[in-house]
């Protein structure tokens, strides 16, 4: 569809970043990455292919409105589409998003009890919804808004 990773946000701020001497760290490894979808049963992994090949026929209509959510900032409409995909697969929302993203706040919450500041750079779908990031900082006490 004409996208080049090489500019994407995580990587672009990643070279700036290293660029400036930062510190980087990750929530995860790669190895725990691919660890979540191998951990999960069979049958999921199946069901994630078929729905990810059915997917690809809407493709190119559902990225140019996903790409348009996000540029202006909709997250209503990001959570209806990327966390719609999940509506037939919980297991599959709950191992690569909720778990995680309750792994994460433990990390984040720490970052913000301290005195130095810190970026924290995930994909979209970490952001939104009920148990996303925003909502678990929120629940937390903390102030989030979207800039």
């Amino acid at each position: 569809l004409g996208f080049n990773p090489n500019f994407g946000l995580d990587k672009y701020f990643f070279e700036k970043g290293k660029k400036a001497g930062k510190k980087i760290w990750s929530f995860e490894t790669v190895e725990q990455q691919i660890g979540f979808i191998d951990g999960l049963p069979w049958s999921v992994q199946q069901e994630m292919i078929l729905q990810t090949a059915d997917e690809f026929k809407l493709l190119e209509k559902n990225m140019k409105e996903l790409v348009s959510a996000w540029k202006y900032g909709d997250s209503a409409a990001l959570e209806k589409m990327m966390l719609g995909s999940f509506k037939d697969n919980p297991q599959l929302e709950k191992k690569l998003l909720i778990q995680r993203n309750q792994n994460w706040i433990k990390t984040i919450k720490g970052y913000l009890n301290q005195s130095q500041n810190y970026m924290i750079i995930a994909g979209a779908g970490h952001m939104i919804g009920p148990n996303g990031l925003v909502a678990l900082l929120r629940k937390a006490g903390y102030k989030v808004e979207q800039l």
